[in-house]
């Protein structure tokens, strides 16, 4: 009697206003190669005799406001009742030996994910006043960025210690 009272009065999970509007398993994966493709596209701006400096830390910044914005999406999304990996993308990569693009992420790494938002935006607005080859180090700025987003989100052991080679390679 005692226990089917609490089984009945145990609460159930209620739902966020407005969750499951935007469940996309590309989340992590805009997370990663947005920046990526911003700082290839940095590269190819013609920037004579640092004309364009303020364009590119304004590009940067935009890029990582952009991220965390989607980042914060995906937060307010999560299910932090469930036990399992959310915003899971797995496609097969090279199958003959068993490597797979698996993204996902927990509770903690998607609070990983949102404080590496923060320190992005934070980064780039302490580097505002970098006056030499600006392209270059917000580029390689943005690319951090991507690569640790992909260290948090990588659960494949082949993209996972790539990721994280790639993060500590452009912090270098």
């Amino acid at each position: 009697m005692i226990l089917a009272g609490i089984a009945a009065a145990s609460p159930t999970p209620v739902g966020v206003p407005g969750a499951g509007i935007f469940t996309s398993p590309l989340i992590l994966s805009l997370s990663i190669w947005v920046p990526v493709a911003v700082a290839i596209a940095m590269n190819f701006i013609p920037n004579p005799r640092g004309r364009y400096d303020t364009l590119m830390k304004q590009i940067a910044f935009f890029t990582n406001v952009g991220i965390l914005f989607v980042l914060f999406v995906a937060y307010n999304q999560f299910q932090s009742f469930l036990p399992n990996v959310q915003y899971a993308e797995n496609l097969p990569w090279l199958p003959s030996i068993g490597v797979a693009y698996h993204l996902g992420v927990d509770g903690p790494g998607m609070t990983l994910m949102m404080l590496s938002g923060l320190i992005g935006i934070t980064s780039v607005l302490a580097s505002w006043g970098i006056r030499e080859r600006v392209r270059t180090y917000f580029s390689l700025l943005l690319l951090t960025q991507a690569a640790v987003n992909g260290a948090i989100a990588a659960h494949d052991m082949f993209v996972r210690p790539a990721a994280r080679a790639a993060s500590t390679w452009t912090c270098s």
